[in-house]
């Protein structure tokens, strides 16, 4: 319960990810959930702040994404389109071409993801091919 208290005291989008460890090193012992679910925060914390360092240099950005990525950790979807193009754009110059293929997935279908549904939804409707 602390971690989901701490999920809706934290915005991903103004919390800074050095502050965001440290609010969760203070909850003490967690159990395996409640660790999943502190690690998907500071994912979601970490990567805005890479997509907000876009104005500071993109390519920079880009490698935060990548690195990130590499390392097994990827958002929530409230700021995954920007950051799996930041993705593909790092593993584009780290010559990483699976990384890429992982990245281009995922982008593909948290893309579209909404589109599909409603595309399937009017196909159900009679009358629609």
């Amino acid at each position: 319960i602390a971690v989901e208290f701490l999920r809706l005291d934290m915005d991903a989008d103004s919390a800074k990810l050095d502050d965001a460890k440290k609010r969760i090193a203070d909850l003490g012992e967690l159990s395996a959930d409640q660790k999943k679910r502190a690690d998907a925060l500071l994912a979601d914390v970490e990567a805005f702040e890479i997509v907000s360092a876009i104005s500071a240099g993109r390519p920079a950005a880009a490698k935060k994404a990548y690195d990130m990525r590499k390392a097994g950790r990827a958002p929530s979807s409230a700021v995954s389109v920007t950051f799996w193009y930041l993705v593909l754009e790092g593993a584009e110059a780290a010559g990483d071409a699976g990384l890429y293929e992982d990245g281009l997935a995922i982008l593909k279908a948290r893309t579209f993801e909404r589109q599909d549904a409603t595309l399937k939804k009017l196909k159900e409707k009679p009358g629609n091919k």
